[in-house]
């Protein structure tokens, strides 16, 4: 784990990403020999001293024994999962509606089904409250003004669960 996070300083993760995102497969393929290569390099070599010391071993292994890493068949079921509207299909949902969350049975839920003791409870919808607030403004924002009014509010939220 601690390789993997120094390794994301080298940013091998966000080209890889951004290639097999918007690369054909025939060039994401030649990309991905590329990138093969340059990730066994930082192993070996650490150019620039983030890994903090070189893992020839795990280049060795990647080039001989993991011939298919990282496989592009697992990349493109996380980059690019089937879902039941890919290659152009409708979606299931024909309709999008917004509401406003009901915190109180959210809290009725965290505390009796996930035993979340009061403390944490408050603590974790903090956030939840907050923009629970936030969106009823902006509707009544929305629902209010004109050309010829402005409407300021100012809002000081203090959230309790009970």
């Amino acid at each position: 784990m601690n390789i993997a996070r120094r390794l994301s300083e080298y940013r091998l993760g966000s080209s890889l990403f951004s290639a097999a995102s918007r690369l054909p497969f025939p060039e994401f393929m030649d990309f991905h020999t590329k990138w093969r290569k340059r990730l066994c390099h930082v192993l070996e070599r650490d150019p620039e001293h983030r890994l903090g010391r070189t893992y020839y071993e795990l280049a060795r292994v990647i080039e001989e024994e993991r011939t298919e890493f990282p496989n592009p068949a697992v990349l493109a079921a996380y980059l690019l999962p089937r879902t039941s509207w890919s290659d152009g299909g409708q979606s299931p949902v024909t309709v999008v509606t917004s509401h406003q969350p009901d915190l109180a049975a959210l809290s009725a839920f965290c505390l009796e089904c996930l035993d979340w003791p009061l403390d944490s409870l408050q603590q974790r919808l903090m956030g939840a409250h907050a923009g629970t607030v936030i969106r009823a403004l902006l509707q009544v924002s929305r629902l209010v003004s004109t050309p010829d009014i402005s409407v300021h509010l100012t809002v000081r939220c203090s959230c309790r669960v009970r």
